[in-house]
C-alpha cells in the first residue's frame, strides 16, 4: 500500500530510507544547481519507485514509494520545522517527480515580493529555494493574496492565471474576464540570466 494512503510517521519513514547524501550533491552538480542552494544540506538519496497517477488534488503526477527500486534524489519538506512529507525527484529523469505522503501544499517560502513561483523541483532548486514549489492544487488560491508573481515562462504564467485567479473566480460565479485581468496585472515573467 503507498504511504500516502497509511497513517505513517513521516520521520520515521525518512530515517529509515535515507543515505548518501554525498550521492544527493553530485547530482545537484550534474544539473547546475547552485552550491549556495539551501536545500544542498538536507539532500540525500532514498531507494523506492514513482508510480505514475491521477493525482487532482496535488500539482505533481507521480507518487514515490521508498522501498526497493531505484534511487531518486529527495528533500525534506517541512512545515514550522516539522517534516510534513518528502519530495523525490528521479535522478535518471527530473521531469519524473512527486512526494511520498501528498500532505505538503509546497515546498519553499512564501515571504519575497516578487513572489518566484516555480513549476518544477528542478527550476526551484536551480534558483536556490528562492520562492515556491506548489505541490497541492489548493495551495494555488492562497496565491492571490500575493502582490506580484513571477512565472517561469509563458506557458506556466498561463497556468498560474488559471489555477490562482480564474478557475476560483468561475467556482464562487465571479467574472472570469475581471480575473483574468487581475492576473495580467499581477503575473509577470522570469527574466533569463
Amino acid at each position: 500500500m503507498p504511504y500516502w494512503r497509511s497513517n505513517v510517521d513521516v520521520e520515521t519513514l525518512f530515517e529509515k530510507h535515507a543515505y548518501s547524501p554525498k550521492l544527493a550533491r553530485a547530482w545537484f552538480r550534474h544539473y547546475k544547481i547552485p552550491f549556495n542552494c539551501p536545500a544542498l544540506g538536507q539532500a540525500v538519496t532514498m531507494r523506492g519507485m514513482f508510480t505514475l497517477g491521477y493525482l487532482p488534488d496535488h500539482s505533481f503526477t507521480w507518487t514515490f514509494t521508498p522501498g526497493v527500486g531505484r534511487r531518486a534524489v529527495v528533500l525534506p519538506v517541512r512545515r514550522e520545522h516539522r517534516l510534513v512529507d518528502i519530495l523525490a525527484i528521479s535522478r535518471s529523469s527530473p521531469a519524473i517527480w512527486g512526494c511520498v505522503m501528498g500532505t505538503a501544499l509546497s515546498a519553499g517560502t512564501l515571504t519575497r515580493s516578487p513572489l518566484r513561483v516555480y513549476q518544477t523541483p528542478l527550476s526551484w532548486l536551480r534558483g536556490k529555494c528562492k520562492g515556491v514549489l506548489p505541490l497541492a492544487n489548493n495551495f494555488f488560491p492562497l496565491l492571490q493574496a500575493t502582490p506580484q508573481i513571477v512565472a517561469d515562462n509563458d506557458d506556466h504564467a498561463w497556468h498560474l492565471a488559471e489555477r490562482i485567479f480564474i478557475k476560483p473566480a468561475i467556482s464562487v460565479g465571479a467574472d472570469d474576464q475581471a480575473a483574468e485581468q487581475e492576473a495580467i496585472s499581477r503575473i509577470s515573467l522570469a527574466v533569463a540570466a
